[in-house]
């Protein structure tokens, strides 16, 4: 087993998910944009037939690492003091 810890840097996250797409909904303000993946989810067999299930939409949290027209750093701030008074 490994001891070593992996730096923010090395962790790569996929670009995509399977069945899904990353969308945006204006936010409240001008320029904000609220991030949510859209996912495809399939039928429903029942005793009466088939049923199409809508798209299910969820809070989208991965950040500009699943999004290929960011731009900038997506790096963390590193190292903070904390004081407690």
């Amino acid at each position: 087993m490994s001891n070593k810890v992996s730096q923010f840097s090395e962790i790569h996250t996929p670009s995509s998910y399977p069945a899904s797409e990353k969308r945006y909904v204006d936010g409240s303000r001008a320029g904000l944009r609220v991030p949510y993946r859209e996912i495809s989810l399939s039928a429903t067999n029942h005793s009466q037939g088939t049923e199409e299930n809508p798209p299910l939409p969820v809070y989208d949290t991965s950040g500009a690492y699943t999004n290929p027209q960011a731009t900038g750093s997506t790096s963390f701030i590193g190292r903070r003091e904390v004081t407690c008074e």
